[in-house]
């Protein structure tokens, strides 16, 4: 009995099994694509119908193929994939080196390339042709790392999944208080609106009643001057003929005396005391009022 934990047996005990023969590696390819590897990575989950992946890689310039299949599969499967991928896009090849699956051993898988010409090289556990095997682990390690960063990104996924229902509450939670804020807006505008409408109401009312007052006001004073008025026209009709006195400008207190007279008969206002004032300008004063003019003109 042989016990690998066993010192003894580390020791003593000899493998019964036929020591393996000196390796033969294989040949360097001398063009690309003409040379290709093969072998399956199996045990994969089913998605989207398929659970195994046959790696097809150029062993010059690494060049590699991912066909997709699902278990079980036979040869005549994997040849037609096989012509219809790689055959198709880059001629018969010249060899192929895969492991010792039942399909590369297969009759018919044996007959198909003998009839095409390919030279079937096939790896064997102690002795004789050491297949290339380096590259197919190789891309077995990276399809390995991809799938494991793919779980991580599904798992994300599922992790940030989970989480809809709590981001669906909370947006119908804040669209709820939007609509809230919203309708409370509309109400304060609304009343606003109204009191905004109800004061321009009752301003328009007062100004009317203050428009009608000043209106009564004014007319009670016209008909009190009119009567005024109607008393000393009779006085007054003698002064119609009294002219306003020019002013040349010379003795400027006798002409503001006259001036002021002439301004008391007519009841004039002070607009029109200015008026009549520069009308009765003559000779200098009415040239030094015409260039004061022209400067104010000039200034402004």
């Amino acid at each position: 009995m042989y016990v690998e934990q066993c010192d003894i047996c580390q020791r003593n005990k000899f493998e019964a099994t036929k020591p393996a023969g000196v390796l033969q590696p294989l040949p360097i390819p001398e063009k690309i694509l003409e040379d290709w590897t093969m072998d399956f990575i199996e045990g994969l989950p089913l998605a989207g119908g398929v659970n195994v992946i046959m790696v097809v890689v150029d062993r010059l310039s690494k060049y590699v193929y991912f066909i997709t299949l699902k278990h079980p599969f036979s040869a005549k499967q994997v040849a037609k994939v096989f012509i219809d991928r790689v055959i198709g896009k880059h001629g018969i090849p010249k060899s192929i080196v895969s492991d010792r699956d039942k399909v590369f051993l297969s009759n018919f898988w044996k007959e198909l390339f003998a009839k095409m010409g390919t030279i079937l090289k096939r790896k064997f556990r102690h002795f004789g042709i050491r297949a290339s095997i380096t590259e197919q682990k190789m891309v077995h390690t990276r399809i390995e790392e991809r799938l494991d960063q793919m779980d991580h990104e599904i798992s994300t996924m599922k992790k940030e999944i989970s989480k809809l229902p709590t981001m669906e509450s909370s947006l119908n939670e804040i669209s709820k208080n939007l609509l809230i804020l919203m309708e409370t807006i509309a109400d304060k505008t609304t009343e606003s609106a109204h009191k905004s409408a109800t004061d321009k109401g009752k301003e328009k009312e007062a100004s009317t009643s203050k428009s009608t007052e000043i209106t009564r006001n004014a007319e009670e004073e016209r008909v009190d001057g009119k009567a005024d008025n109607d008393e000393p026209a009779t006085d007054r009709s003698k002064f119609k003929k009294v002219e306003m006195p020019v002013f040349s400008g010379e003795d400027p207190d006798s002409w503001l005396f006259r001036a002021e007279r002439y301004f008391q008969i007519h009841k004039l206002t002070e607009s029109e005391k200015m008026l009549v004032s520069t009308i009765s300008f003559d000779g200098p004063a009415l040239n030094w009022y015409r260039s004061q003019e022209e400067r104010d003109k000039f200034l402004s």
